[in-house]
Order: C-alpha cells, then sequence, then structure tokens
C-alpha cells in the first residue's frame, strides 16, 4: 500500500520537475477535524512537490463583507484584507475544509470567497479540491461548495474528500485525490 503511494509521489516529483511548483491555498474552517484534514493534505501536497499555505479563516478576523466597506476599511482591517487577497491572487489551487453549517458552506468561508472575488479573476480557471468533516458525511456542502466554485469559474477536482461510511477521512483517497488534484494545476 505505502510502495503505492511512493510511486504516486515519485512519479509527480518527476512530472513537477519540468513543469514548475505549484502554489496551494488551503482555506480551513473550524478548528476540529477540518484544520486535522487539512494538515494532513498539507504533508500529502507538499510530498507531491508543491508548495502549500494552509490558513484558518476564523483566525483571519476579516470583517463582515457588505457593498461598499471596501472604501470604508480601517487600516488594519485592510491590511488584512490585502494580505489575503495577495494570497488567493498568488494561489495556483485552492482545497476548501468547511464543515457543513445549516446544510451549507460556513459564514467565514463564504465570507473569506466574497473578499477574495473582489480581485478580478481571482478564481477564474484556478482549481478546487473541496474536502469536508461534519456529524455527517458532508453531501449537502460538498454539493453547495462545487456549485458555487463552478460559479465563480474554479474547475472543481472530481474526486472531493469526505468521510467514509464509519465517519473517517480515508488516506489513501486522500492521497490519490491529492496527486490528481496536483498534477491538475500544474500549467
Amino acid at each position: 500500500m505505502w510502495s503505492k503511494i511512493l510511486l504516486l509521489g515519485l512519479a509527480f516529483l518527476s512530472l513537477n520537475a519540468h513543469t514548475g511548483v505549484p502554489k496551494v491555498l488551503i482555506m480551513v474552517a473550524g478548528q476540529d477535524a477540518n484544520k486535522k484534514t487539512g494538515e494532513m493534505l498539507k504533508i500529502i501536497g507538499e510530498k507531491f512537490g508543491a508548495t502549500i499555505t494552509m490558513i484558518e479563516l476564523e483566525k483571519l478576523k476579516l470583517p463582515l463583507y457588505t457593498p461598499g466597506l471596501e472604501k470604508k476599511l480601517g487600516h488594519f482591517d485592510k491590511k488584512r484584507v490585502k494580505k489575503f487577497q495577495k494570497l488567493v491572487k498568488e494561489a495556483s489551487g485552492f482545497i476548501i475544509c468547511a464543515p457543513e453549517y445549516n446544510g451549507g458552506i460556513p459564514p467565514v468561508t463564504l465570507n473569506a470567497i466574497t473578499w477574495a472575488s473582489k480581485i478580478t479573476h481571482a478564481f477564474s480557471g484556478k482549481g478546487v479540491l473541496v474536502c469536508s468533516k461534519s456529524g455527517g458525511k458532508g453531501e449537502r456542502i460538498v454539493k453547495v461548495m462545487r456549485e458555487q466554485f463552478k460559479f465563480i469559474g474554479m474547475n472543481v477536482s472530481s474526486t472531493d474528500i469526505v468521510p467514509d461510511r464509519w465517519g473517517q477521512i480515508d488516506e489513501i483517497t486522500s492521497y490519490t485525490a491529492m496527486n490528481r488534484f496536483v498534477k491538475r494545476i500544474i500549467k
């Protein structure tokens, strides 16, 4: 089993040597299982040669987006928003790890996506891998996120990372999904 993972990693590294290093931004909502999943995916992605930055959305403390607020931001809020937007702009792909919140996307995740979307082409044409670990299997949030990300022009990965029937995130599935995702965002 581990030999297959090692071979996948070596195959990717040889591909990566010829095409450049992808920059992946992992956005995590929640301080629980989704954070642990994000940390696991960061390690896996780095093994495949990607440069990965993980941010915890709650810790960013982005102000709640409302129309017209951009012009009224105070110095510290503006600094936080610009720093986040820069990370988004520089990323070649995204991994979004979020729990299901009332059958949909958590407000902190939606707020971050809204602030980032204020940059022209922030997400357009970039890849995204969706993952969720909630009380259930995360089917509703995955469906909602996939539709949202397609709407804003993202290339949504065909594989989602969600719990198996025992409530666990499968490591082999995660390796395979990350391998496909990282290969796909290399241009």
